[in-house]
């Protein structure tokens, strides 16, 4: 019985294996017909000069008919004549007077983004103290802003509308207190603006 079932096996693999070898070659045969050679493409032309007609893409100028100087109109000489001497001030005459118009609008605001000087952050009163007493000593110009929420105080100082301009007085706090850093906040444009 195993015999018997082993040769089944093999007459089963052997089919198979006919019928793929078939299968091989009817497509190897279907591929050949459709096979060509390469073959070497002619070179295109080369250009040696490009002409094209673009003109009717130009707007077209209709040419008007030239009026006696005894018509002339004195209105339009004057205003051509003007335009000839304009000046770039009066051109931005619009420009100038918006500008004043924000100017007074800035001029009205009590607040705006800007930087201060943080002077101290810590848990300890006493450093605390001892900075904000440094702070009155050494910059009596400058707002000194204190807050605390448990259990860290804080120390600030300064209404600066430049980075620039806050640098300048970080880098002499910093010589006392090395965690000293610039933080952007809302600030109060009025005393920015007086203490500069």
């Amino acid at each position: 019985m195993f015999k018997t079932r082993v040769l089944s096996f093999m007459r089963g693999r052997q089919i198979v294996l006919q019928f793929l070898a078939l299968v091989l070659v009817i497509f190897m045969i279907s591929c050949t017909g459709s096979m060509v050679p390469y073959q070497k493409k002619k070179p295109e032309p080369k250009l040696e000069s490009y002409s094209e007609d673009l003109s009717i893409f130009l707007p077209k100028v209709e040419e008007s008919v030239k009026s006696e100087p005894s018509k002339v109109d004195v209105k339009t000489t004057e205003k051509k004549e003007a335009s000839a001497n304009y000046t770039p001030k009066s051109q931005n005459a619009e420009v100038e007077i918006a500008l004043e118009k924000m100017v007074e609008l800035n001029k009205k605001l009590a607040s705006g983004i800007g930087y201060r000087i943080q002077v101290y952050t810590g848990n300890n009163k006493a450093d605390f103290e001892n900075a904000k007493m440094y702070l009155l000593r050494n910059f009596p110009d400058h707002e000194i802003y204190e807050s605390y929420s448990q259990p860290t105080y804080r120390l600030k100082m300064g209404d600066f509308i430049s980075q620039l301009e806050a640098n300048t007085i970080l880098e002499e706090i910093k010589a006392r207190f090395t965690y000293a850093r610039l933080v952007g906040e809302k600030i109060n444009t009025k005393k920015a603006i007086e203490t500069r």
